[in-house]
């Protein structure tokens, strides 16, 4: 059942999804002018887009384990996600959320946009995919786009004792990059295979 949830895409239609997470439109623009957007827009986060060709797109849900080991991207100096995190990972910052213990100031991260996320869960509703990148063999995966909704997603899984599994973009780079989408696939039927032997 997992893996029926993976799909390879286009770059055009990831990139067109970032776009519009960025407040843009992919509406009218080539392949090569939506990558130029996009790059002017997030020079740090998007730039494997040119550097570390091939780049394979996959549309995905994203599953506990996956999730659990989501790292924040490095961004700009005074976006110091990592900093905040007790293990370097997504939800190590929303542990140190839960508990009370993050520094109120000097992060440059906004709580309160994490808040209106993790609000918006509570009401039941879906947040956009987030954009993901790994490369072959390697783990874990780093998110590109949705650092504030991945913290939420997180937030709301400690208080709520349930993740939802998220859907996102993954961008696979490296010589062998339909490998790395296999590995984890194969790990997905492995799992579900053992529940089932489990049951009987």
């Amino acid at each position: 059942a997992g893996a029926a949830m993976t799909t390879a895409i286009t770059d055009r239609e990831a990139i067109a999804h970032w776009l519009n997470c960025e407040g843009q439109t992919a509406a009218g623009l080539s392949r090569n002018e939506r990558v130029q957007a996009l790059l002017a827009e997030k020079p740090g986060a998007a730039g494997f887009l040119w550097r570390d060709q091939p780049v394979e797109w996959y549309h995905t849900r994203i599953g506990p384990q996956s999730f659990r080991q989501l790292r924040p991207i490095c961004g700009p100096a005074r976006l110091q996600w990592r900093q905040l995190s007790v293990d370097g990972t997504i939800t190590g910052i929303a542990t140190r959320l839960h508990a009370g213990t993050a520094p109120t100031a000097g992060s440059g991260v906004s709580y309160a946009a994490i808040r209106r996320y993790r609000d918006r869960l509570a009401a039941g509703e879906r947040l956009a995919p987030l954009v993901v990148r790994t490369k072959r063999g390697a783990t874990p995966w780093h998110v590109v786009d949705g650092n504030h909704r991945a913290v939420a997603l997180a937030w709301h899984a400690l208080e709520t004792g349930q993740y939802s599994p998220q859907t996102g973009y993954v961008a696979v780079t490296g010589r062998s990059v339909i490998a790395a989408v296999a590995d984890h696939l194969r790990a997905v039927v492995q799992r579900v295979r053992g529940r089932r032997v489990a049951q009987r």
